[in-house]
């Protein structure tokens, strides 16, 4: 077995042969994903180890640094052998710095933690203000990658602060707080596992 130094911080063009590896293998699983409506762990395991997921976070998390040019050229590179693929090699690093917009603590916990993250922009749940939160409930389509996720961000509509105004924010839940509904039955993009969410009454 080859021992992966977590502490070496790839270069592009290491990760642009990652990105080759990725597509390559998700090519070759393609009609096993059109099945199972979703990449296999396998894909997933290439892209975390290969550190392509983490490509956009903060310099102090030591992580590979990417421009967006070069960003792109990896994800165009995945997606060349297979579009699902391509699609969550462009969504797991962009989500993954979600948490950069959190308090350092927290921030440090998901970071730290090394799962994927996965989310849903539209602000269809509703929050409800209780004392030192929120109460959160909804249901979200099509958050492509949950099945692999360990954190999911969903968008909702809030009273922030001592506002009246309701402004779209995000909350972070971890995965164990959301149902998971499969109801990714698709025509194309099978890979993606874009399936949907449902939150009941969770305290943010």
């Amino acid at each position: 077995n080859m021992t992966v130094t977590t502490n070496h911080i790839p270069t592009f063009e290491e990760l642009l042969k990652s990105a080759h590896e990725v597509g390559q293998l998700a090519e070759k699983e393609s009609a096993q994903a059109e099945i199972n409506s979703t990449v296999s762990e396998n894909v997933i395991n290439l892209l975390k180890e290969s550190k392509i997921t983490r490509i956009m976070l903060p310099k102090e998390y030591n992580e590979p640094q990417v421009s967006l040019k070069e960003f792109s050229d990896i994800v165009r590179t995945v997606s060349s052998y297979n579009i699902s693929a391509g699609w969550l090699t462009y969504l797991y690093p962009l989500h993954n710095i979600l948490p950069a917009y959190l308090p350092k603590h927290t921030r440090d916990e998901i970071v730290n933690q090394g799962g994927l993250i996965c989310d849903v922009f539209a602000a269809v749940g509703t929050a409800e203000k209780v004392e030192g939160g929120y109460n959160i409930s909804g249901v979200w389509n099509f958050a492509s990658g949950v099945l692999y996720s360990d954190w999911i961000g969903l968008g909702v509509a809030a009273e922030v602060d001592d506002s009246d105004k309701r402004e779209i924010v995000m909350p972070i839940f971890h995965k164990d707080q959301v149902e998971i509904i499969k109801n990714w039955d698709t025509f194309g993009l099978r890979g993606t596992g874009s399936n949907q969410v449902k939150v009941d009454n969770v305290f943010v």
